[in-house]
């Protein structure tokens, strides 16, 4: 019995470690009527920020660097706006969120419904939200569209915060172009 318990707990905790160091939530959509193989070029717009202070001048140079480096693997080529064959826009939300838990301690005992006494966490945070829009030169509309949120981390340092934009940026962008 207790092999049984202690197996069904390290399989729970597995799967909880597995489940925690696995990339952000992405959604992606795009135009499907679009021509996605006669792009070769592109250039930036002037990114947009929404919500709390979460990306400085210093985070959306990041981003776009981010966003230049995976582009430049893709095969795709940085031109001004008046040559790109489409432009690219980011766009960082900001939310404050707050996480509540509440923890019981204590144990059952014949006539107490819970006998014991509970501790409640309380946690403030910010929560940002990546946006990347590539849109067609010719009519302005967004043709692909990849959406990351994740909770925004305070103590890094400059290298920390450039290496979480590339790996989020490399991983909004990994299968761009869509089929």
């Amino acid at each position: 019995m207790i092999k049984k318990v202690l197996l069904i707990l390290l399989s729970s905790a597995s799967l909880l470690m597995v489940a925690c160091a696995s990339n952000p939530p992405l959604t992606v959509d795009y135009n499907d009527q679009f021509n996605f193989s006669q792009i070769k070029t592109y250039a930036h717009l002037e990114p947009q920020q929404q919500g709390s202070e979460v990306a400085s001048g210093l985070m959306q140079e990041r981003i776009r660097n981010a966003i230049d480096d995976q582009m430049l693997l893709l095969g795709y080529q940085k031109v001004p706006a008046d040559k790109a064959h489409v432009l690219i826009a980011h766009t960082v939300i900001g939310r404050e969120k707050v996480d509540v838990r509440t923890y019981y301690h204590g144990r059952r005992r014949y006539r107490c419904a819970m006998c014991g006494y509970s501790t409640v966490d309380v946690r403030q945070y910010t929560e940002g939200t990546l946006i990347i829009d590539v849109l067609d030169t010719k009519d302005a509309q967004v043709v692909w569209r990849g959406v990351t949120t994740a909770r925004a981390k305070q103590h890094l340092t400059p290298e920390e915060r450039t290496a979480r934009i590339n790996e989020r940026v490399a991983y909004m962008l990994a299968d761009f172009p869509p089929n």
